[in-house]
Formats: C-alpha cells, sequence, structure tokens
C-alpha cells in the first residue's frame, strides 16, 4: 500500500514482479493516467481516455524491453460492479 499512487510506484512493482517471476508477456492495467494518455476536452468536461496520441512512461518503459500492456475495457474486469 502506498499513500498516494505514482507510476514510479507502479514501475517498481512491476519490476519486482520481474524480478520474482520473470518477463511477463503483457501487463494488464486500467485506464488510469498513470498507464494510458488521457486527452482532455475542456474545462468543464470530465478527462476520457482518448486514443493512444502520446505514450506514458510507464507504458514506454515497459514496452523498451518487449511487455505489452492491455486495458481493462469494461467496469466488471476493473472490478466496479
Amino acid at each position: 500500500m502506498v499513500e498516494k499512487e505514482t507510476g514510479f510506484d507502479h514501475l517498481c512493482t512491476a519490476r519486482e514482479n520481474m524480478e520474482k517471476y520473470g518477463l511477463a508477456l503483457s501487463h494488464y492495467v486500467n485506464e488510469h493516467s498513470i498507464f494510458r494518455f488521457v486527452k482532455h476536452k475542456g474545462i468543464h468536461v470530465t478527462y476520457a481516455a482518448g486514443e493512444d496520441e502520446g505514450k506514458v512512461q510507464f507504458k514506454r518503459a515497459l514496452e523498451s524491453i518487449d511487455i505489452g500492456v492491455i486495458y481493462a475495457q469494461s467496469p466488471e474486469v476493473k472490478g466496479n460492479l
């Protein structure tokens, strides 16, 4: 558990898992801005996940060692029932 969710903490956790279990084929994540480029539509509109026009550090780091990123697309797979 961490006080605040950050990309660095997720990268550290991914590294610990790789050291313990080896390299994965892909990493399953939600659509948090730590994992996916988020496009802002306006000042009074909520952030919406857009197409991956840019790559966030987390995704670049995993792709640099040939690990893919899979995004959870529905509330059920994210655990939000």
